[in-house]
């Protein structure tokens, strides 16, 4: 294959990655908590002029810019503004995420919709039966009658 071929080729292979991010993007643009890709490219190979340097895909960052936010009247949901994520805990490890619609499970735990322990400072944040949880803008989760249970 000549080196304009491979040249072609690798710009094809670079813009059908942006459609990928293009298309992730969309998809998920009512996901709570989504965070946009970007693709960065650079140029590979680069000899005396510009024409002769192959297109690659860099790296896809995340744009970090905060979303809109959305009042839902819930005690449990919560909102990231500026940089951060939630710990939450899985089967098999910690995961992170900015979705901050929790709920406290039967068994007290305060969990993600899907079940999995939110983590605090110091692991899973329980709530007593029967008290009304609260959690302050600095991520204090606490209820009148126990005080602070831990921190996001």
């Amino acid at each position: 294959m000549s080196d304009g071929m491979f040249r072609s080729l690798s710009g094809a292979r670079a813009m059908w990655k942006t459609m990928e991010v293009v298309a992730n993007n969309a998809a998920n643009v009512s996901t709570t908590g989504f965070q946009a890709g970007r693709v960065a490219f650079e140029s590979y190979g680069e000899g005396e002029h510009l024409d002769e340097g192959y297109a690659v895909v860099a790296t896809v960052r995340p744009i970090r810019r905060n979303g809109p936010l959305e009042a839902t009247g819930n005690p449990t949901d919560v909102a990231l503004q500026g940089p951060g994520y939630f710990a939450v805990e899985t089967a098999d490890s910690i995961l992170f995420t900015r979705d901050g619609s929790f709920v406290v499970g039967n068994d007290g735990v305060l969990a993600t919709r899907e079940g999995w322990p939110v983590l605090g400072e110091h692991g899973p944040i329980t709530v007593p039966p029967g008290e009304t949880l609260r959690i302050s803008e600095d991520g204090t989760v606490s209820t009148a009658d126990s005080g602070e249970l831990g921190r996001l």
